[in-house]
């Protein structure tokens, strides 16, 4: 088996296409079109506010109040039709069940992304103990 050792890789027909044959060799995909362009690991239940655990390509996050936040990107998405995954915890018992989400209305832009955590027994908006988010697309 060979190794390849190296700080860059760069496409032969242009600079942003590396392409990688499928794990069943049947198919092909560009390489950058798979990787997380964005991830946070987020507590909002801290007492002085909202609390990054650890994140990637996130610049700064806006607490917009009780289970609102604004997540700003370090680098920019090309467009807003990325695609965000989300998950979430209470930390306590199973009886306080959240949901995280991104309304209509909300900010789903190049440059960030809003989202909100809905406690499902009341409806109301409520702070999350975890919240885990990440995101792919395609980078400016």
């Amino acid at each position: 088996m060979s190794t390849v050792i190296t700080d860059n890789l760069t496409g032969k027909a242009s600079a942003g296409n590396v392409t990688i044959t499928s794990e069943g060799g049947a198919v092909t995909m560009q390489l950058q079109q798979g990787l997380v362009k964005w991830w946070i690991n987020q507590d909002q239940q801290t007492v002085t506010g909202q609390n990054t655990r650890d994140s990637f390509n996130i610049a700064s996050y806006v607490d917009g109040g009780t289970g609102k936040t604004q997540l700003n990107f370090s680098n920019n998405m090309n467009n807003a039709n990325y695609c965000v995954a989300m998950g979430q915890g209470d930390g306590g018992g199973f009886n306080d069940y959240r949901s995280l989400n991104h309304e209509n209305g909300s900010s789903m832009t190049t440059s960030r992304f809003d989202f909100y955590s809905i406690n499902i027994n009341s409806g109301a908006l409520d702070d999350y103990q975890w919240a885990w988010l990440q995101s792919t697309g395609d980078l400016a």
